[in-house]
């Protein structure tokens, strides 16, 4: 099963903004793996499962025109009826994320 996301960035010249979203880890705590373009960009922690963190990456050196952000779960996903004999969820999944925003200052 794949376990990754993505984003495609369109940004103009002479721009060097800040990406911030929440992630919510369900089952284990997690390491989220943030690239752009292929390069490593930052490795996230997320110690929590269930407890959504905001996560701040940046300054992003972003190309002018498309780029693409890829984000990857190192540990993997979980199938949730695999952990509860209940539950008849046969996806695999490992974090939620949302509320993306592109900000220009870090702050």
């Amino acid at each position: 099963m794949v376990q990754d996301a993505r984003l495609n960035l369109i940004v103009g010249t002479g721009v060097q903004p800040y990406l911030q979203f929440k992630a919510t880890p369900f089952f284990k705590p997690l390491s989220l793996e943030i690239r752009i373009n292929g390069q490593l960009v930052k490795v996230v922690t997320l110690p929590q499962s269930w407890q959504t963190q905001t996560v701040r990456v940046g300054p992003l050196n972003l190309n002018k025109g498309d780029n693409l952000m890829e984000f990857h779960v190192q540990e993997g996903c979980t199938v949730p009826r695999e952990v509860d004999k209940a539950s008849t969820d046969s996806r695999c999944v490992a974090l939620g994320l949302q509320e993306f925003k592109l900000l220009t200052t870090g702050g």
